[in-house]
């Protein structure tokens, strides 16, 4: 290098491993020009975009011997193939050429396992029989392990109101729950779903990054470190002992009818939930607990049950049933 840089806009050309070529135009440089070689350098900031733009063009997967070519100043995110959700793993030894096979498989393993698991949460809700099926992989990109997900039919992956769309919206949903908590109200069997989605995805040994993509480019973006899989993990323990405890509710009232198939009635209730606004209840009961409804039947009874809430109704398992006392007449 012989004299003072000059700033240049130049045509920089890498050479994938593939064989494929990828060609940037419009580089801003600091060139010396009266080296013999054409000595040119970059900038920090210009540098890294360099290196997202050809990460972003390897994402394309072109074949051997493709040009690839692209402006500076184009968008690493509209390069890369449209996707749904990318999934980026960082950490130490997580760059190709480095990457144990092992990592890429749990990787997959557990975006498929917290896929599974928030689209099964959302079908039950919205009461669909049949779950969508498995995103598959677009692209695997450079730099990192990264997944690019989407349907191998048309972009984007699901219609605004498609179960699995709204899989991947809850699992990203689950990064914010995981880190400050569900708002009072929300589904805790949603709620549930996301964490467990999160701390799935959690299972790496670096940090994962989520981005949900949809029309206009990234919309959504998570990150799920160590710690917030920890918070996750803690926080689903919480959803379950407040589910746990929800749904054992107590009753007291007359035991006027039981059915051998597994069904029975209680009337005049005295004791009930605050939210129960019936004055009867049927209610379910295992073979275990036939002898002693039999023994009870016609008087009034204690009843402890657990709810579990079905499509439109509320379904009560008897646990333990005991006498009570009998109200005194009017």
């Amino acid at each position: 290098m012989n004299g003072a840089l000059v700033k240049k806009t130049i045509t920089y050309t890498h050479t994938l491993p593939s064989g494929a070529v990828v060609v940037i135009l419009g580089v801003p440089a600091l060139c010396d020009e009266e080296s013999e070689d054409g000595f040119c350098a970059f900038e920090p900031e210009v540098s890294e975009r360099l290196y997202d733009l050809i990460d972003a063009a390897a994402a394309r997967n072109p074949a051997p011997g493709e040009v690839v070519r692209l402006l500076f100043s184009d968008d690493p995110e509209t390069v890369r193939p449209q996707v749904d959700l990318e999934v980026r793993v960082r950490g130490k030894g997580l760059n190709f050429g480095e990457i144990p096979l092992s990592a890429l498989e749990r990787l997959v393993e557990s975006t498929t396992k917290a896929y599974r698991i928030a689209a099964k949460a959302v079908a039950k809700r919205l009461g669909v029989s049949k779950t969508p099926p498995y995103p598959t992989v677009a692209f695997v990109a450079p730099g990192s392990v990264v997944l690019g997900l989407r349907s191998s039919g048309s972009t984007p992956l699901f219609e605004e109101a498609d179960v699995g769309h709204m899989a991947l919206d809850l699992i990203l949903q689950g990064v914010e729950w995981a880190g400050e908590g569900a708002p009072p109200g929300e589904d805790p069997e949603l709620v549930a779903a996301a964490l467990e989605s999160v701390i799935e995805l959690g299972k790496q040994e670096g940090v994962v990054e989520l981005a949900r993509y949809g029309e206009g480019g990234r919309q959504w973006k998570g990150v799920i470190t160590p710690e917030l899989r920890a918070k996750g993990e803690e926080r689903l323990r919480e959803v379950v002992r407040e589910a746990s405890r929800k749904s054992l509710q107590v009753f007291e009232g007359l035991l006027d009818a039981i059915k051998l198939d597994g069904e029975a009635h209680l009337r005049e209730l005295s004791l009930k939930p605050q939210e129960y606004t019936g004055t009867t209840l049927n209610f379910r009961y295992g073979p275990d607990l036939l002898p002693k409804l039999l023994e009870l039947f016609g008087k009034r009874v204690r009843l402890a049950a657990e709810e579990k809430a079905g499509p439109g109704e509320r379904d009560f398992q008897a646990l333990e049933v005991e006498g009570a006392k009998e109200l005194p007449e009017a």
